[in-house]
């Protein structure tokens, strides 16, 4: 018999304890055979919630495994993504955006062309016939005008394009913009536009030795040469659009000022073939535009000259109505074209994601048959 105050274990025949003289009954040894009991039955739970704590976890353990299983799952279908959803996803994007100020910022771009492009045919004109009046010297001078000319030409058409490639992004991402408003920015960043063309400056001009070399230096067949133009030509092509978003992007620290071209080919890197199947994706469109655009200038320069006498001031006025038709064409396909890189962009930079549109012909597939009808082509060229 056990001690209720002091636990010793007494003979069953004790009337008091040995240790503490405390009185010893029935009643005290059914209690603590009780408590002896609970305290084992209580053991025995703990040990089967344990083991049923552990078959729990155990199974929460298997679900959430289960659960990250279906996520990498997913996230593996999704890396996998049929490239042509991406590509119509941006199309589609594009075509739906509300385009007015890339549209404007366009015509801008297109009427500031030909005027300049007029004044300078007019001047031109007119030097060649005072040119048997003047001296070497004074020709030489007018070259050089010629030449100062065509770049600041060529700075103010890209400073058009800046803004441009500007209000392009800002409509991508649904932002409300002006042209006025880009041409502000475009003026406050105009060191940044400067390094831009002069980056695109530099590329045409490397290219331009490239070929001079390849073609004329070396003792190499002319069309291994071309080959390595088109091939440097493809390398860089989708870098330099991607240097000319960011560059317009409201991005100004100076680190990625530094670091800008590693930027881009960081970004390039794995969408090379996006780019041009993006950009041969609207080869349909372009040829549409050319055939169409010459049948009806040709229509329109033949009843031009029913009243309108060839000269060589006329001629520039006959190519522009000839061009016209193409020219109004563009008005709709370029910016078009034009929001559609911006999203490109925003997509290769990870701030959107396109994957609203059905797939369809895959990009390489879409690449492949593009150079296989240029191959025919030039093909039957050949033949004829």
């Amino acid at each position: 018999m056990k001690c209720n105050n002091c636990g010793t274990v007494n003979e069953d025949s004790a009337k008091v304890c040995v240790k503490c003289l405390s009185p010893l009954n029935a009643e005290n040894n059914v209690q603590s055979d009780a408590n002896l009991n609970s305290g084992v039955d209580n053991q025995v739970k703990n040990l089967v919630n344990d083991e049923l704590n552990q078959g729990s976890n155990t199974v929460s353990n298997n679900v959430v495994n289960e659960q990250i299983m279906d996520t990498n799952s997913q996230s593996n279908v999704n890396n996998k993504i049929d490239n042509s959803i991406i590509r119509r996803s941006i199309k589609k994007d594009a075509k739906s955006r509300k385009k007015g100020p890339v549209i404007v910022s366009y015509i801008i771009l297109v009427l500031l062309t030909i005027a300049i492009y007029g004044v300078i045919f007019f001047f031109t004109v007119q030097n060649l016939m005072n040119q048997f009046n003047q001296t070497i010297i004074q020709t030489n001078q007018n070259f050089s005008l010629y030449y100062l000319a065509y770049i600041i030409i060529a700075i103010v058409e890209f400073f058009l394009i800046f803004v441009m490639a500007r209000v392009s992004l800002e409509v991508s991402r649904g932002n409300k913009i002006t042209v006025g408003k880009a041409f502000g920015y475009a003026t406050d960043n105009i060191g940044n536009m400067l390094i831009t063309f002069g980056l695109y400056i530099l590329f045409i001009i490397a290219l331009a030795i490239i070929g001079y070399v390849l073609l004329y230096k070396l003792a190499i067949p002319a069309i291994f040469g071309i080959i390595i133009l088109i091939a440097l030509l493809l390398y860089f092509a989708p870098v330099l659009v991607v240097y000319l978003f960011l560059a317009v992007d409201d991005i100004n620290s100076t680190d990625l000022k530094e670091g800008r071209l590693n930027k881009c080919m960081e970004l390039v890197k794995g969408h090379r073939t996006e780019y041009f199947a993006l950009l041969l994706s609207f080869i349909g469109w372009i040829w549409l535009m050319v055939i169409v655009s010459n049948l009806i200038g040709t229509w329109l320069i033949s009843y031009v000259r029913t009243f309108i006498s060839l000269s060589i001031y006329t001629i520039p006025l006959m190519y522009l109505v000839m061009l016209l038709p193409m020219l109004l064409f563009s008005i709709w396909l370029v910016p078009y074209m034009q929001v559609s890189f911006a999203n490109w962009y925003r997509y290769i930079n990870k701030e959107a994601e396109y994957k609203s549109a059905s797939d369809g012909i895959t990009n390489q597939l879409l690449i492949a048959l593009v150079i296989l009808v240029y191959v025919i082509i030039f093909a039957l060229q050949f033949i004829r």
